[in-house]
């Protein structure tokens, strides 16, 4: 939730360091934005910013606190045929995740 105070990082145990926030924001490219230009630390899943780490606009902190494998599952019915809109919206998010 982007609205919480603190975040957990996992190390062995879980640590809460509180936050306060001055910006809240709803929406992940807005909060991209705010990052890119300087105004806080994110908190956001890796594939959102790849191209950002890898042309060096944001710098990776706090590596040994995050979570590196997350996983995210799609479902749809099973059928033979999977409809054409799923299996494009399927690899479009494979394609960004891996």
């Amino acid at each position: 939730d982007i609205f919480l105070k603190f975040y957990q990082f996992p190390l062995g145990n879980y640590i809460r360091p509180q936050l306060l926030p001055y910006i809240r924001v709803n929406d992940t490219q807005t909060i991209v934005n705010l990052a890119l230009d300087g105004l806080g630390i994110v908190k956001l899943h890796h594939y959102v910013v790849k191209d950002h780490l890898e042309s060096g606009k944001l710098q990776e902190i706090l590596e040994d606190y995050c979570e590196k494998d997350v996983p995210i599952y799609v479902a749809f019915p099973n059928r033979r045929y999977v409809p054409a809109k799923v299996r494009c919206f399927i690899d479009f998010i494979t394609a960004k995740i891996v």
